[in-house]
């Protein structure tokens, strides 16, 4: 075998490799004509182009080193048997022409090489191709030739041109000219041969990569594996002393090849068909299924080779095998999917038991919870199957049913609790009512006894209080008009005071100017004066207002409403006449001005005027304060 196998190119663009083989020669000094013979048949039944190459041209010799051709149609045949077992001469003949004829749409193209070529290649005087040669050369003897052995020969040519129908001859002329040259040929480069040499070499190398297509039996192009079993078949068939049949190689080859297809295809299924990937439903499963068989279709008929009925029954074989795991796988993918379910179901019941024993547990909540369950029970790839739904549907009817159940059970007994409380807590509420009503009835009864001497008592006390008001605002009236009075004083003073300034007197106008200081100090005591009556007028009114607000209200709740008069018991006490508001405690903090108007609001006006007029000091004001603190305050209006 020479070198790697060398890729090309079919004639329909699909790829091939292409190898070379040879076999040594014919009739070598150092083998046997019958080991020649079954090397050279071995040759013909592989190659799809044969090369039979010598040197000089085509003679009788030659053709009769081509006899092996003879020799091999009597070691090789189309199908096991004898061929001629019975019937006449005749007979035997034909059959065996038949089976030549068969067996030549088996064998290869055939290409004559004839090297280091020296003939002129003319034929009547006309220029021939080395095909024509060849074919000039097959020609049958005629018997006018007066050799012994024509009918031999002529059967040598004949078995040539049967066993070969596709044949050629190419010529090659000698490579170099010098006997040294050719002696040492194989180290010399290419570039130093002979140009008619180069120029055919390329010729022959174009011929044979154009002729050498993929090996065919019939019309079944043989793969490498399918080649190499036959070879196998070939050569065991040989070494055993048996003649070699093309049709028990082949069918022994198609045997192991379908074998080999049908592994190939139940592997591509395999590797398809995941049932672990897929939801557990027999349609899902059933359609991977199919499309996993349609991946291991397209692998078996890569490689199966042979008839119908070898390969028919390697199909059948692998897609039994596949039925029959994919049966296993999906009961397996069923019952997993269904073992999740349970074991989701489950947990949704304790998700949802829990939701319904909750605190403060509602329909709603435990609605809430199914749905969720739902949802991540629906979008569960684990669970699947067609007991999926129905195992669902009984959750729904037994585990949520019940639940709900239980909660309204629960909740009508906590309703029933509630109900009976509030109805205790209602009839202790008629009872309070009751006793309140009554207690409120005494006290009604007791108030409208008193109301009267009440209500009597309020009114002289507002009638009092309206008749102090008038007074306070005759006395600011009047404190009024004498501050008007004072300030006409003083500015008649102040005229005096600036006349005798002008008269240069200094005398008259010091008396004049104490006279003014007094007559302003007379005019601050009356503003104080007023405007502590006008703060004892103001506390009066209210205390006026506050007393009318109590008779209002003694009148409205006349109508028979109790109220409490501020003794907290259950009569009250009579009111008295309202006090006359407080006045400051004095103190020897207080200042001179409000010393002077303390006195004069508690009734020491003369007094407070003669210190004013002779200009006292602070110490004879706080003297005076404490006598009259100290005698109990009462004094003579001013």
């Amino acid at each position: 075998m020479w070198s790697t196998p060398v890729k090309q190119t079919a004639l329909d663009g699909s790829p091939y490799h292409l190898f070379f083989f040879d076999t040594e020669g014919i009739d070598a000094f150092d083998q046997t004509g019958q080991y020649s013979t079954q090397i050279f048949t071995l040759a013909v039944l592989l190659s799809s182009f044969f090369i039979f190459n010598q040197l000089g041209g085509i003679d009788e010799a030659a053709l009769d080193r081509l006899s092996l051709v003879t020799e091999m149609t009597k070691h090789v045949r189309m199908r096991s048997g004898n061929v001629g077992g019975g019937g006449g001469v005749g007979d035997r003949d034909r059959e065996e022409e038949n089976a030549n004829i068969e067996l030549a749409s088996f064998t290869p193209a055939f290409l004559w090489l004839l090297r280091d070529f020296y003939l002129k290649l003319e034929e009547d005087g006309k220029t021939i191709t080395p095909g024509d040669y060849l074919e000039s050369a097959l020609r049958p003897l005629s018997a006018a030739d007066g050799n012994a052995s024509v009918k031999a020969r002529n059967d040598i040519r004949e078995s040539i041109k049967t066993m070969f129908p596709d044949r050629d001859c190419f010529s090659l002329v000698r490579p170099v000219a010098e006997e040294d040259q050719l002696m040492r040929l194989d180290a010399m480069p290419p570039e130093a041969l002979r140009p008619e040499f180069q120029n055919g070499m390329r010729q022959l190398t174009t011929l044979i990569l154009r002729k050498a297509q993929p090996k065919r039996l019939g019309t079944q192009v043989l793969t490498g594996p399918v080649l190499a079993g036959l070879a196998s078949a070939y050569v065991a068939a040989i070494n055993s002393g048996a003649v070699p049949s093309i049709a028990s190689a082949w069918q022994g080859v198609a045997e192991a090849e379908s074998r080999r297809a049908a592994d190939a295809a139940q592997a591509a299924w395999s590797v398809t068909f995941r049932p672990e990937q897929l939801a557990a439903d027999e349609a899902v499963l059933n359609g991977a299924h199919q499309l996993a068989l349609e991946v291991g279709q397209r692998a078996f008929n890569a490689v199966a080779i042979g008839d119908e009925g070898v390969k028919s029954a390697h199909d059948k074989q692998w897609k039994e095998a596949c039925s029959a795991r994919y049966m296993e796988l999906k009961t397996s993918r069923l019952n997993a999917a269904a073992v999740a379910c349970e074991q989701a179901l489950a947990q949704g019941t304790a998700a949802v038991s829990a939701a319904a024993r909750a605190e403060g547990a509602t329909v709603q909540s435990v609605v809430a919870e199914t749905k969720r369950f739902e949802e991540a029970y629906r979008q569960s790839r684990e669970c699947s199957g067609p007991t999926k739904w129905v195992r669902f549907a009984d959750f729904m009817l037994k585990v949520f049913g019940t639940a709900v159940a239980d909660l309204a059970q629960r909740q009508m007994e906590k309703m029933q609790s509630a109900l009976t409380a509030a109805t205790q807590h209602a009839q202790h509420a008629e009872q309070t009512a009751a006793a309140i009503e009554r207690e409120m009835t005494q006290r009604v009864q007791q108030l409208e006894a008193g109301q009267g001497a009440r209500v009597s008592d309020l009114q002289r006390q507002l009638t009092a209080a309206s008749q102090e008001i008038q007074t306070l605002r005759r006395q600011v009236d009047e404190m009024h008009h004498n501050l008007g009075v004072a300030h006409n004083e003083r500015n008649e003073w102040q005229r005096a005071a600036a006349t005798a300034a002008s008269l240069a007197e200094q005398r008259v106008a010091g008396e004049a100017e104490g006279r003014v200081q007094a007559a302003e100090q007379r005019a601050v005591e009356l503003q104080s004066r007023v405007e502590s009556l006008q703060a004892a007028l103001h506390q009066t009114h209210q205390q006026a207002q506050q007393v009318a607000g109590i008779v209002d209200r003694r009148e409205d709740l006349g109508g028979g409403g109790g109220w409490d008069d501020g003794g907290g018991g259950g009569g009250g006490e009579e009111a008295g006449p309202l006090p006359p508001p407080a006045a400051p405690a004095p103190s020897s903090s207080m200042t001179m001005e409000k010393i002077k108007s303390w006195l004069m609001e508690n009734g020491h006006e003369s007094e407070a005027w003669q210190l004013a007029n002779r200009r006292a000091k602070k110490s004879e004001w706080v003297e005076l304060m404490m006598r009259v603190v100290g005698g109990g305050g009462g004094g003579n209006g001013g």
